[in-house]
């Protein structure tokens, strides 16, 4: 769907928010569009889909899209676990490689987000990068980092939103 929504952008030069890959039904990637996805309109954020889109303008053939949709999780799952060993070398030392260990061997990110290609580890980079940023004071690079990762997608808004909140309740009452 990830390459659908690109096409429908990159390709077709349409609105993949208000078109939906059943309306691209002769594109050579219709095939490969789950029934869920053929009738709805893109769920991700505009940044994705711009992603996506210029990608779909690059590459032409599906196992292409697919392996680029993979590399761009990897990296952002290697990224991840750099963030996670300084931070957790940072505030717990002698469990670095146990932090680590956690994220980079856990199945779901493995074989689920990382092996399948999905946008759900970049978003988890942001929330890890907003973290590393928050414990090093550093409220608005956490905040526009957190920003950055809902424009991948709305999930983005949770942890981004509770850090609005913390910033907010702990400024004094007088500069909130």
């Amino acid at each position: 769907s990830y390459a659908f929504y690109g096409r429908i952008a990159g390709v077709f030069h349409a609105n993949p928010y208000v078109h939906t890959p059943v309306e691209f039904a002769s594109d050579p990637l219709w095939s490969f569009v789950g029934p869920r996805w053929v009738n709805t309109p893109a769920v991700y954020g505009p940044l994705w889909t711009l992603l996506s889109s210029a990608l779909a303008r690059v590459v032409r053939s599906p196992a292409g899209l697919v392996h680029a949709f993979r590399w761009i999780a990897v990296g952002a799952a290697l990224a991840t676990i750099w963030v996670i060993r300084d931070t957790t070398r940072r505030v717990w030392p002698e469990r670095t490689a146990f932090g680590v260990a956690v994220f980079a061997l856990n199945p779901v990110v493995l074989f689920h987000s990382v092996a399948s290609g999905h946008n759900d580890v970049l978003v988890g980079l942001a929330v890890a990068g907003a973290f590393a940023f928050l414990l090093r004071a550093r409220e608005l690079p956490a905040v526009a980092l957190l920003a950055v990762g809902t424009l991948v997608k709305a999930t983005g808004a949770i942890p981004l939103l509770l850090v609005l909140v913390w910033c907010v309740a702990r400024t004094p009452r007088g500069r909130r």
